[in-house]
This record gives structure tokens, sequence and C-alpha cells, in this order.
């Protein structure tokens, strides 16, 4: 039986136990265990393509952060080389793979969070007690998956376009730059098509209320004469 068919507070309570474990046992096979997992959780959610470039990201951040934290970090009594006068020593490097390991685990359970616990289900567990809270969560999860629609549209009108014929890395800057600002400009419409509406709802909602007011005083008035 999969994790999303259980009650949602069932799945809240695993993934904040296991983000928990993987965030605060700072520890190479915790980190190495939970990533491992994780991955897993994803690949089983997804399309193997994603998968591929999902872990090529992976492995791209956590090899970042293991070889740059020893040129930050110097404290360690194994050097391996010097920088600068400053040594490079291997237990810096294993801090860095092991921070490398716990980031992408929580990036990756984030994500397998996202695929399971969806915004009807947040909006269940967290609609009676803390009902503003639930509303900013869900429409932040809303919005994400409606922003890389929108990215996903404008570069296929962008490519449809002709405009995309050059592969220099100078036309692709400008395609990207003139992308991100109609990303932009899409996100402050509706943004501001959203707060009109809710503007007007709340007006049509006082209007309704002050004329059902006004009525029951005049029916009061009449009842009084007569």
């Amino acid at each position: 039986m999969r994790l999303s068919a259980f009650h949602p507070l069932t799945a809240l309570v695993y993934f904040a136990a296991v983000l928990a474990v993987t965030m605060f046992c700072f520890s190479p096979a915790v980190g190495i265990c939970s990533a491992v997992g994780a991955f897993l959780f994803c690949a089983v959610t997804q399309s193997c393509r994603q998968t591929a470039s999902d872990i090529a990201f992976y492995i791209f951040l956590t090899a970042v952060l293991t070889v740059t934290n020893p040129l930050f970090s110097h404290k360690g009594v194994t050097p391996l080389f010097f920088v600068n006068g400053k040594a490079y020593t291997k237990e810096a490097l294993f801090y860095g793979l092991t921070a490398g390991l716990s980031l992408t685990s929580v990036i990756m359970w984030c994500k397998a969070l996202g695929k399971v616990l969806t915004r009807e289900k947040l909006l269940y567990i967290f609609g009676r007690k803390t009902p503003k809270a639930a509303l900013v969560i869900t429409m932040t999860m809303g919005f994400i998956p409606k922003l890389k629609r929108l990215h996903r549209q404008l570069l296929d009108a962008l490519n449809c376009s002709g405009a995309n014929i050059s592969d220099s890395r100078v036309d692709r800057l400008k395609k990207d730059c003139t992308v991100f600002t109609a990303l932009c400009a899409g996100t402050l419409e509706r943004g501001a098509d959203t707060a009109a509406s809710r503007n007007e709802a709340l007006h049509t909602r006082s209007s309704s209320e002050h004329g059902t007011a006004f009525s029951w005083r005049l029916l009061q008035l009449s009842l009084h004469w007569c």
C-alpha cells in the first residue's frame, strides 16, 4: 500500500520524523541512508527521465559542497594539501560530504512530501486549527506548479516563434531574460487579478449584508407602525 493511501496526518508525522532525523543526526551513515531512501521514494513516483535529471543535479550539488567546504573551513588534523597557505583537511572534506548528503536528502524528502501531501490534504490537516496558515500553505503549493507551467508555456511559445534559432550563449541568455521578464509580468498580472477578484467578493458580501440589515430594519419599522 502506498503512503498516499494512508491518513494525511500519518503521512505528515512520517515525513516530519524523517526530516528531523536527517537534519539533526549529522552523520555520514544517516545521510547516505536518508539520501538513498529519498531517491528511491522519488524514483517510484516520477518518470525515469526526471529521475535521471534529478540525480545529476543532486550529485553535482553534493560534490560542490564537498569540495568547497575545506576551502572555507580549515579545521582538522589531517591536511591533504595547502591552498594559499591554508590546509585542505580530510575532516573538512568529510564534513562537507555529510552536509551535502543532508541537504540533498532534505530536498528530496520535501519533494516527496509535496507529491504525497497535496493541497487538499494539508488543508484538511491545518484547516480547523490554523485556517490562515493552511490557506497560505495551500496557496504557495498551488503557486509553484502554476509558475512552472507558465514557464513551460512561455518557453514553448518562444521556441515555436522561431526566435530560438541560434545556439550561441548570447542568444540563449537573451532568450532566458525574455522568458524571465514575461514570467514576472504574468505572475504580477495574475496576482493583481486575484487581489481584484477578492476585493470584489468582499465588496459584494458587505453590500449583501448591508442590504439584509436595511431590509430587516425596514420590516421592523413597518411592524411598529402597523
